[in-house]
């Protein structure tokens, strides 16, 4: 999976939970998702596949040559992984939400707006660009909330960042 998909797929997993929690605890969801979140985890089935199938070609080719680079490219995938982990999102009561990503020392942000469906189960953003996504709300706390991409191949959680 490309970096810029990883990081799009993260973003509307992000958007997701912020929703999501808003949904929970009784309280009106939209008010519980406007917080700031960093993200705690993030899980792909296509990063994980991609990783599998790095290892298995590391494990099985004689070439030294080859074996290094498999071994390089493994690194900067791992390293692309834990730097997600510095994303914050903030969703906001007047609906915008703001994304800061950063990653082999440069910073992006992305902003858009979000909603939650009828049913709170959902939420979609639509970013500056006009590109929207939809996640399904897991779980959602005070403290932490869980999205899944619709086809469940993404999932991320979030912690609430302390003031």
């Amino acid at each position: 999976m490309k970096t810029k998909q990883l990081i799009g797929s993260l973003v509307a997993a992000c958007a997701v939970m912020f929703l999501y929690s808003c949904a929970g605890g009784g309280s009106n969801p939209s008010k519980m998702l406007v917080n700031k979140w960093q993200i705690e985890s993030f899980k792909s089935t296509d990063f994980d596949k991609e990783m599998a199938n790095l290892k298995q070609m590391s494990d099985t080719t004689k070439d030294t040559m080859m074996k290094a680079e498999i071994s390089n490219k493994i690194k900067m995938e791992q390293s692309v992984m834990e730097a997600l982990k510095n994303s914050v999102v903030e969703y906001k009561a007047d609906s915008t939400f703001e994304m800061k990503v950063s990653f082999m020392g440069q910073a992006q942000t992305n902003k858009g707006k979000w909603a939650l469906t009828a049913d709170n189960k959902q939420i979609i953003q639509t970013d500056d660009r006009n590109k929207k996504d939809t996640m399904v709300i897991v779980e959602i706390s005070s403290e932490k909330f869980i999205i899944n991409s619709p086809d469940k191949s993404v999932t991320v959680t979030y912690k609430a960042v302390k003031s």
